[in-house]
C-alpha cells in the first residue's frame, strides 16, 4: 500500500510537467533500440534489462545473457534500419561487465555505428542479500551504480568527415521497498568530439520509478530532462499473462510516440516484439532474441 501511495504521488506530479512541444529524434544516440524499450518508449530506466538501455546501473539485475535485435526505419524514411547486439558477463557476484553494438543506416545518405562498454556493481541495502533463494533475494533491498563509455562514429557520405563522439553515461537505481524502485541516469555526462561542425548531444538527465504492483503487473514512470529542450514524460505498463507471455505499451509525451509489444518466455529465451507510432515519421517495428537469462 505504502509503494502504490509513493508511486501515485509521483505520477500526479508528472503529469503537471510541460512537455508539450513535438522533437523528432527516433534513432537519436539515447533513442530506445531494444525491443523491450522501444515498446515502453524507453520508460524502463528503472527496470532497464539491456546494455543498450540507457541505464547503465541495471546491468546486475540478471546473470549472463547475450542478446540480438533489428528495427527497421518508419515509413517515411524509406531503406533504412538498425541493427544490434549485446552481451553482459558477471565475473564475479554483484559485479558486470557489458559490451553493446548498435548501426543505423539512413539509405546511403548518413550512418551511425556506436560501440559501449559498461560497469556496475551491486550492492544489499537494508537486509541481507543472501542470494539462496529467489524470494530471499527478492525481499532484500539492493541499489547498484553503473559507468557506460560509449564510441560512436557519424558519417554523411564521401564529401563530408566523420564525426567522432566518445562519451560516458552515469547511472544508479535503488529499492525504495521491495516493490517499488527508483533510478536516476545521466546521460552525455562528459562528451568528446573529432571533426565536430554539429550541434553536440545534450547532457540529459532521467529520474524514473518502476513499481511491481503485483506479481502480473508492473507499472513505469519517468521523467526526461535534456538540457537547452523540453522535458517530457515516459509510461509504460507491462502485463505478464502467463510464464510465457507478457504485454507491453508505452508513450512519451513530447514525442506523442506510442510503442506496444509482446515478450515470449520458454526455459532461457526470449523473443520481443514491438512496434512505434510516431506522428512526424510513421510506423516501425523491432524485433529481437534473447538467450541465458
Amino acid at each position: 500500500m505504502r509503494s502504490a501511495m509513493i508511486f501515485g504521488s509521483c505520477i500526479a506530479l508528472l503529469i503537471l510537467t510541460d512537455a508539450r512541444n513535438a522533437y523528432s529524434q527516433v534513432f537519436a544516440p539515447d533513442a530506445p533500440m531494444a525491443p523491450r524499450a522501444l515498446a515502453l518508449a524507453g520508460s524502463n530506466i528503472a527496470d532497464a534489462t539491456d546494455p543498450t538501455d540507457l541505464n547503465p546501473a541495471s546491468s546486475t539485475d540478471t546473470d549472463s545473457r547475450c542478446a540480438a535485435g533489428f528495427l527497421p526505419a518508419p515509413n517515411n524514411l524509406e531503406r533504412s534500419w538498425t541493427a544490434m547486439a549485446s552481451g553482459r558477463w558477471m565475473p564475479v557476484a554483484r559485479d558486470a561487465i557489458a559490451a553493446d553494438f548498435s548501426r543505423f543506416q539512413y539509405q546511403d545518405v548518413f550512418a551511425r555505428q556506436q560501440v559501449g562498454l559498461t560497469l556496475s556493481h551491486m550492492f544489499p541495502i537494508g537486509a541481507r542479500d543472501t542470494g539462496t533463494s529467489e524470494n530471499e533475494s527478492r525481499a532484500a533491498r539492493r541499489a547498484s551504480a553503473g559507468l557506460r563509455l560509449r564510441y560512436s562514429d557519424l558519417s554523411f557520405g564521401q564529401n563530408y568527415l566523420p564525426i567522432s563522439e566518445l562519451s560516458a553515461d552515469a547511472g544508479a537505481t535503488f529499492d525504495i521497498t521491495p516493490d517499488l524502485r527508483g533510478a536516476a541516469v545521466v546521460s552525455h555526462l562528459v562528451s568528446l568530439y573529432k571533426n565536430q561542425d554539429v550541434e553536440t548531444q545534450p547532457r540529459t538527465g532521467y529520474l524514473a520509478l518502476t513499481y511491481h504492483s503485483s506479481e502480473e503487473l508492473t507499472l513505469h514512470v519517468a521523467v526526461k530532462s535534456p538540457e537547452g529542450e523540453t522535458t517530457s514524460v515516459l509510461a509504460g505498463i507491462e502485463y505478464l499473462l502467463n510464464r510465457y507471455l507478457t504485454f507491453r505499451i508505452g508513450t512519451e509525451t513530447a514525442t506523442g510516440v506510442i510503442g506496444g509489444g509482446i515478450g515470449l518466455h520458454y526455459s532461457s529465451m526470449q523473443f520481443d516484439f514491438a512496434i512505434m507510432r510516431h506522428p512526424d515519421l510513421g510506423s516501425t517495428f523491432g524485433f529481437g532474441i534473447i538467450c541465458g537469462q
